[in-house]
């Protein structure tokens, strides 16, 4: 699964960098009416993707050159964040196709402050897996995933400030490739690290894989029916909060009933298969009992027949003597 959403995200990052090149907007953008993809960061999200690795084993001019690459990916982010934050002005994001920006017509997005930091997270979660630090690498594979997360829902609740002139916030499409890097490099070791708990084949790993897509599912359709709500009717504000704190209660009652009774028959299970068990050990018990005194007996006759040998072999001796 790891190694096919790394080349899925590679293919996406690359489609999107040939739509530059031919001018496509279909090819730039997910959907109409949403920001273009930056060619920068379609660079550094194939870049980001050919870096994560499933080997434990580097050779060490293959580890030096993981490091330049990531160090450069972090230094590139963080000269864009010098650009926002501080306008020190490196134009970082014109590496690429540069000559739109410079007719003024808007044509390419700059890159997103969001878009560095997530590179930032993304390849010191990386540089964290290549020391061996595998805890520390999905958290902050786990952090990008949230980030992605709280901006697609963002432009799925159309929120003012996604849809503004200031490209704070990364593209959707962006978001959707970083979501899909990240569950790569979370899923190129899952034997260890944080991840381990959710892959491993126990009943609490199961059980969690199952409610994973409901923790994110079930809020995301609650606060976007309430929005819908609330923009079609003229419900007030509590009236609404109210709606949606009965929901949770609805939902969390229903998956605490159905958690309840899971291990409640677990737990009636094991105790039947201990009484077996016990039974079972107590059979044993007495079945060795009368195997000891089978064994008792079994000693007390040798000692007889020990005793009759003495004698027999004393009437020999006495035999031969006469003789």
């Amino acid at each position: 699964i790891s190694k096919w959403l790394k080349w899925t995200t590679f293919g996406l990052a690359l489609l999107a960098l040939v739509g530059w090149q031919l001018n496509n907007d279909l090819l730039k953008r997910l959907l109409v009416g949403s920001n273009f993809m930056n060619p920068l960061t379609a660079v550094l999200l194939m870049l980001s993707a050919l870096l994560v690795r499933h080997k434990q084993v580097l050779r060490q001019s293959t580890h030096l050159l993981l490091l330049v690459a990531h160090y450069t990916i972090v230094a590139l982010a963080a000269m864009r964040l010098g650009d926002y934050f501080y306008g020190f002005q490196y134009h970082i994001d014109q590496l690429f196709y540069g000559d739109f920006f410079n007719r003024g017509t808007g044509s390419v997005n700059g890159m997103a402050p969001a878009s560095a930091v997530l590179f930032i997270l993304l390849s010191g979660a990386q540089l964290a897996g290549m020391y061996g630090l595998h805890k520390l690498k999905d958290i902050g594979a786990l952090l990008v995933v949230g980030g992605c997360f709280f901006m697609m829902t963002g432009y799925a609740y159309q929120v003012p400030e996604f849809h503004s002139s200031i490209p704070l916030f990364a593209a959707l499409q962006t978001c959707i490739i970083f979501v899909m890097l990240a569950f790569s490099v979370l899923l190129s070791r899952p034997i260890e690290g944080l991840i381990s708990l959710a892959v491993a084949d126990l009943e609490g790993a199961r059980i969690g894989r199952y409610l994973m897509p409901l923790v994110v599912l079930i809020p995301f359709a609650i606060g976007y029916l309430r929005l819908m709500l609330a923009r079609k009717t003229t419900i007030s504000n509590e009236l609404g909060f109210a709606l949606v704190a009965l929901c949770y209660a609805l939902i969390f009652s229903v998956i605490l009933l159905v958690t309840i009774y899971y291990l409640n028959n677990r737990d009636r299970l094991r105790r039947e298969f201990l009484e077996r068990i016990n039974l079972l050990n107590k059979d044993l018990n007495e079945a060795n009992k009368q195997q000891q005194a089978l064994n008792e007996e079994l000693v007390a006759s040798n000692e007889e027949i020990q005793a009759a040998n003495e004698e027999i072999q004393a009437s020999n001796e006495e035999i031969q003597a006469s003789n």
